[in-house]
């Protein structure tokens, strides 16, 4: 089986109770069950392993082997300078400030609040630089949405588009000066790979994944730190030239790599 996230058991704050109830009630009765789990990071492998050994009576690591793959990152197109331009951004968006991109839906795990809030702060104290949300709403957000059009009605430099095309998202990602990446949780964090693989510098929450997935090449914040970020951005604007040059390197294995790697580790695991 492969193996996502362990979130329902580690972070049910995050998930819808139903969800967080049956995954509980039937993962580990699904692990008994399986031969082998490929698990989407070293990290959700090695929580797999100490979830199995605390969860499940005689649980035997060596009947049921626990390895790893990463995902593959090349869905998202580059972007066609020739193409005609998206007619969705809003008037201002790509105006002379440097624009800091978050990807993917909105919800509670994913550290949008706190990224807002630094923003703010920055913003109260003359600060002009952007921030773009492209993703959707999930479920529950209700006070978030109303944030973020207030924010929006105060006339800030702050936009959340939702429905954007993949082709508008490379070119979204191709202008702005930065990815911001906040999870407090995760079981990989696929923005941050397709962020550096199109050369654009991230600002990623110090959390063990993206240790993992990231290595040494974004810049981290800690959560625990109300200026955790804000002295993030500041090293991102001392740093930015050296960041950009170390990307030109950069290069993460296609999604037929990926899959060749995750059968590779079914074979060997099930051997």
């Amino acid at each position: 089986m492969v193996m996502y996230d362990l979130i329902p058991v580690s972070h049910p704050q995050f998930c819808d109770p139903r969800v967080a109830r049956d995954f509980q009630r039937d993962a580990p009765r699904v692990l008994s069950l399986a031969n082998a789990v490929v698990a989407i990071s070293a990290t959700v492998a090695g929580q797999v392993r100490d979830y199995a050994a605390q969860a499940i009576t005689g649980w035997d690591p060596q009947r049921c082997p626990v390895g790893f793959f990463h995902l593959g990152a090349d869905f998202i197109p580059a972007a066609d300078p020739t193409a005609a331009e998206w007619p969705g951004w809003p008037n201002g968006l790509w105006a002379d400030r440097p624009v800091f991109l978050m990807l993917g839906t909105l919800e509670p795990r994913k550290g949008h609040a706190f990224v807002l809030d630094a923003f703010e702060q920055r913003w109260q104290q003359g600060a002009t630089e952007g921030l773009l949300f492209l993703g959707s709403l999930a479920a529950g957000m209700a006070e978030t949405h109303a944030r973020l059009a207030a924010i929006a009605q105060e006339g800030r430099p702050f936009w959340h588009l939702r429905g954007v095309p993949d082709s508008a998202v490379a070119t979204a990602i191709r202008r702005s000066r930065a990815g911001i990446v906040a999870s407090c949780v995760e079981g990989f964090g696929l923005p941050i790979v397709e962020f550096m693989q199109m050369g654009l510098p991230v600002l990623a929450s110090d959390i063990p994944v993206f240790r993992e997935v990231g290595g040494d090449l974004p810049i981290y914040f800690s959560l625990d730190r109300a200026g955790g970020l804000g002295a993030a951005l500041d090293s991102f604007y001392r740093r930015e030239s050296a960041l950009r040059q170390t990307l030109l390197d950069f290069r993460w294995p296609n999604w037929d790599a990926a899959a060749e790697t995750l059968l590779r580790q079914v074979l060997e695991l099930t051997a």
